[in-house]
């Protein structure tokens, strides 16, 4: 499941699980490249991304520290375990997750 969406909108949705928490821009070309690699991970691994377009939720971003984009925040069961900035092909992505 890839779902856009807001702070106020995730609610618990990090709690259980592995998942990503990806902020981006439309405006942002590593971030259009990103979202195929995110799609891909979702379908092929069943991991739920939450993307946040930091044009939408500003507050949010800077909440979590957002000074470049993309920017992922691994969750494993509610605990933040893992950050990284950039662009990352599919395998890249599956190793990072494995890694954990």
């Amino acid at each position: 499941m890839l779902k856009e969406t807001t702070k106020q909108e995730l609610g618990d949705g990090l709690k259980s699980g592995t998942k990503l928490l990806v902020f981006h821009a439309t405006w942002c070309a590593p971030c259009r490249m990103y979202k195929n690699s995110l799609i891909e991970l979702s379908e092929k691994d069943g991991i739920e991304i939450y993307r946040v377009d930091i044009d939408k939720d500003k507050d949010y971003a800077l909440d979590m520290g957002v000074q470049s984009i993309p920017a992922t925040f691994v969750y494993k069961n509610g605990e933040r375990v893992k950050d990284f900035l950039g662009y990352r092909p599919y395998e890249q992505l599956v190793e990072e997750i494995k890694s954990l």
